[in-house]
């Protein structure tokens, strides 16, 4: 089974999340995408944020009617601030035997070395690189080293809008260019 995630303060969750989780689904053919509604972003503060309970029913609501959309009350259970990595392990002992793939924005990707334990994401799930607009990808950012090191090699930006989710399929996939 692959699962994805789509983790975010989905304040309020858009179109372009919804276009990109399926562009992510159909490329990686997943089987199921988890949305994972923080409770409160660690990046962010929680004043002014609708409550994350009314974000999940959101989140719920927009992704209903897609078979393989799921809305992950993980983060809002905890009813606490939570860490990406502590999400990722929570869901590493929930699917032990999923494929998992962790889908991240280029504009959280160039905080990424800002995050608690970044490196062990990469232990816990395979990164997908989403192109957000103003924020083009950046090779020179230290996990994409470490993703090197692996034998993964950047592909050809492709025109669009998921230009570095192909160098992930090709990862995914085990076909690194």
């Amino acid at each position: 089974m692959r699962i994805a995630i789509l983790g975010g303060s989905f304040d309020p969750i858009h179109n372009g999340h919804l276009a990109a989780a399926e562009s992510v689904a159909e490329t990686f053919q997943v089987d199921e995408l988890h949305f994972v509604p923080a409770f409160t972003p660690p990046h962010k503060t929680s004043r002014g944020m609708t409550s994350p309970f009314h974000r999940f029913a959101m989140v719920a609501l927009a992704t209903i009617s897609i078979d393989r959309f799921r809305t992950s009350t993980i983060e809002v259970d905890a009813l606490e601030k939570r860490y990406t990595v502590e999400t990722l392990e929570a869901m590493k002992k929930s699917f032990p035997r999923a494929d998992l793939l962790f889908i991240i924005g280029t504009d959280m990707y160039q905080e990424i070395e800002n995050w608690r334990d970044y490196r062990r994401l990469f232990e816990l799930a395979h990164l997908v690189i989403v192109n957000r607009p103003g924020f083009p990808f950046r090779d020179d950012v230290a996990p994409f080293q470490l993703i090197k090191e692996k034998t993964v090699k950047p592909a050809c930006k492709p025109p669009g809008f998921l230009s570095a989710v192909h160098r992930a399929a090709d990862f995914v996939h085990g076909n690194p260019r």
